[in-house]
């Protein structure tokens, strides 16, 4: 007798080959069985195995980066210094496995990372050092505040140690932030998980490649994407569900997008061709990962399409074109919104008789504007006439389409504004029409919204709060967009007002791009402000700090209604509702008593560059962000 496997075999009076052909049938039966088995359990990766999965990395510690930039060249060595910094460390990101890179997020170190740290160091002190042999180091350091927000964020974390100490060039080694990308990953897989999903894993894997492949083509201060909602809906939700989910989402991304209108004339069609993009490249990564995705996707895309969401439904159906998925497996009805031919017109016929019927709907945006765009070119070229007259009809019916997502829930007050703003708009004479439609709808007619690049991170801000309370000097809470004239008097007069709750100091660049404060500043006037780096403040220096003021701020004082600089204190404790104590001189002196005024974190302290005043205070050990404005027209 012979065993094989579980089977027995007689060896007895059966010929020699059929014995042999039942001994291979069951070793393959064994084969299968087992790399069944191993397929089943490779969807889990332990921490450990994949830490010894990390390879031994080199490190360019003998290269200098800087060594061909020319420190005579008085208004270049600042943008080559940028040039060399960010090549260098986009280059070395991808040196570092990604695996490491997650373990570093979910708390585990590793030797690779421990050496890519020590190397960026070694980086930071090439740099301070030759920033430290530059002719006229003061100015470049300052040029260097404006460039290094064109960097990639490895190379800002790398220069702003170099540049954020006002009192002297002491290179900082300690504080290197890489918080750009283990961040977002400690918050997709939490802390120290016990294992991690493969596949989740692989394809964030492959995002992390694709972001900071040096050979493509990409903006340098483009972010690590690690939202996996629509992957894990896909997987584990059913269709109806997600369907809800992402209307529910979509449908806040069109309010906070519209919100932005008065104040961010490009933001709103930026924000929503973000949300756009992003769930068309979700949708081209769950095919490719497997195409047992590509039912569930049409049911997903069928289930908002009855929901009368438009622009999910056109990302996803694009999305599964572009994958190569099978057309006969799509329906008619999807396959008709996403033809090109005359430009999306079966879905712009298709939401126009939603809107004659009375059913809400949430649009895809890229037809209607461009058709809007169209429209107002052909108002500048006509008299009037009934061609005019058309051309008319057309813009007041796209605005009525842009808007249409109102109907989903009571309108807002926002929305009511600006259909208002719209209904003046058409009704105004002629020059006066075609410019305010540009001011109200500020794009180009050949750029497209679905293709811009937003700004890092803005897709997270889509729940805008528009009633942000301001305390000013005389006790008065104010609401900035409502009573934005007497909040700008009281900055000029008092030097000094509050954003309360209008901050969120867990992202560096959130709080670099804060639209209250990018709101105040467009209002404060028409020309440009130029920003430096964010810098985090420690605890450790807050705490009896000297009064200061701007650089330069004891020449701002004669010119206090024109606000030439200001600086803006990000308070971090928003979550814990961290108590603050913040200091400024009324005199202008330092003799004068001092003046205390309290906040919370997640408040904006915002002070005028003449105005002499301390760090804020914590009550708790906690730290914050500063940063700079300087009015571009201003000889500084």
């Amino acid at each position: 007798m012979i065993r094989c496997g579980d089977q027995d075999f007689e060896v007895g009076d059966v010929s020699q080959l059929w014995l042999r052909a039942r001994i291979h049938q069951a070793f393959s039966k064994m084969y299968h069985r087992d790399r069944f088995r191993m397929h089943a359990s490779a969807r889990w990766l332990s921490l450990d195995d994949l830490e010894q999965s990390i390879a031994k990395t080199d490190f360019p510690y003998r290269e200098n980066p800087l060594t061909g930039v020319n420190t005579t060249d008085a208004h270049g060595v600042a943008p080559a210094v940028a040039r060399a910094i960010d090549k260098e460390t986009r280059s070395v990101i991808l040196q570092v496995p990604f695996a490491a890179w997650l373990l570093k997020a979910v708390g585990r170190d590793t030797d690779v990372m421990d050496m890519f740290l020590v190397y960026l160091g070694v980086l930071r002190i090439r740099l301070n050092r030759f920033l430290r042999r530059c002719p006229e180091p003061l100015r470049i350091k300052n040029e260097l505040q404006t460039i290094v927000l064109g960097v990639n964020p490895l190379a800002r974390a790398v220069m702003s140690g170099c540049i954020q100490n006002t009192q002297s060039w002491k290179c900082l080694t300690h504080d290197l932030n890489i918080g750009f990308i283990i961040d977002p990953l400690a918050d997709v897989f939490g802390p120290r998980p016990r294992r991690l999903n493969a596949d989740e894993f692989y394809l964030l894997n492959t995002r992390f490649q694709s972001t900071y492949d040096t050979e493509r083509d990409i903006d340098p201060v483009s972010s690590f994407r690690t939202d996996l909602m629509f992957f894990r809906g896909i997987r584990d939700m059913s269709p109806e569900s997600l369907a809800s989910r992402i209307t529910n989402e979509d449908l806040r991304c069109f309010q906070a997008a519209y919100a932005l209108m008065p104040s961010e004339r490009d933001e709103w069609r930026r924000l929503l061709g973000h949300s756009w993009r992003h769930r068309n490249e979700d949708t081209t990564e769950c095919l490719r990962k497997d195409l047992r995705y590509g039912g569930p996707l049409v049911e997903l895309a069928m289930c908002l399409y009855k929901q009368r969401n438009f622009h999910g439904v056109t990302a996803i159906v694009i999305g599964l074109r572009v994958a190569d998925y099978d057309a006969t497996m799509i329906p008619r009805e999807l396959r008709r919104i996403v033809e090109y031919e005359g430009n999306f017109r079966a879905c712009r016929d298709h939401l126009r008789d939603m809107r004659e019927t009375g059913k809400p709907a949430l649009p895809f945006i890229y037809p209607i504007y461009r058709e809007y765009q169209l429209s107002v070119e052909s108002l500048r070229r006509h008299e009037a006439s009934s061609r005019y007259e058309a051309c008319l009809q057309r813009v007041t019916s796209n605005a009525d389409d842009l808007l249409w997502f109102g109907s989903y829930t009571a309108r807002s007050g926002i929305v009511k504004r600006i259909g208002s703003m719209i209904s003046t708009v058409v009704s105004e004479p002629n020059d006066a029409k075609t410019k305010l439609c540009h001011v109200s709808f500020n794009q180009h007619p050949a750029s497209s919204p679905l293709s811009e690049a937003p700004r890092r991170d803005v897709c997270k801000q889509v729940r805008v709060n528009m009633d942000t309370n301001v305390l000013i000097r005389s006790g008065d809470i104010l609401d900035l967009y409502r009573d934005f004239d007497r909040v700008l008097q009281a900055l000029i007069n008092d030097g000094w007002i509050v954003l309360k709750d209008a901050t969120d100091t867990n992202s560096i660049e959130r709080v670099a791009s804060n639209q209250h404060v990018n709101h105040l500043l467009a209002g404060v006037s028409p020309q440009p402000f130029k920003q430096n780096l964010a810098i985090l403040m420690p605890a450790s220096r807050l705490k009896n700090s000297p009064f200061e003021r701007f650089p330069r701020g004891e020449t701002l004082a004669d010119k206090k209604d024109e606000v030439l600089g200001l600086t803006c204190y990000h308070l971090f404790g928003k979550d814990n509702k961290s108590q603050w104590r913040w200091q400024y001189d009324i005199g202008g002196s330092k003799g004068d008593l001092p003046t205390a005024i309290a906040a919370t974190g997640g408040d904006v302290i915002i002070c005028s560059g003449w105005l002499l005043r301390q760090l804020p205070e914590p009550e708790a050990k906690t730290d914050l962000y500063v940063v700079n404005y300087y009015r571009s027209d201003h000889p500084w």
